[in-house]
């Protein structure tokens, strides 16, 4: 069993750390490239089954959509991408 922690250095951690961000790219350019469809709500899909091993619920894919198009600094599929991984769902285990 793993220990529990919920310490600031874990989500500074991933907030600020470079290999993050490397990964955080390359999950976006997955995405894109393997995806069988244009449409950014696939996509979005997509992420929750790599990342969190299941279907986004309708109000995660509207939320997701809206980050995507309202992102105005920087790449939006890298920051979602580093969202998610963020999150506490993908960092802690139940």
């Amino acid at each position: 069993r793993r220990n529990e922690s919920i310490v600031a250095p874990q989500a500074l951690f991933f907030m600020n750390e470079a290999w993050v961000d490397h990964i955080s790219v390359a999950l976006a350019a997955r995405i894109v490239r393997e995806s069988p469809s244009s449409d950014a709500a696939v996509h979005v899909a997509t992420l929750y089954e790599i990342v969190l091993g299941r279907q986004p619920t309708t109000a995660e894919i509207d939320l997701g959509l809206q980050l995507i198009t309202e992102t105005s600094v920087g790449d939006p599929w890298v920051r979602y991408c580093r969202l998610l991984l963020c999150s506490n769902e993908f960092l802690y285990v139940d």
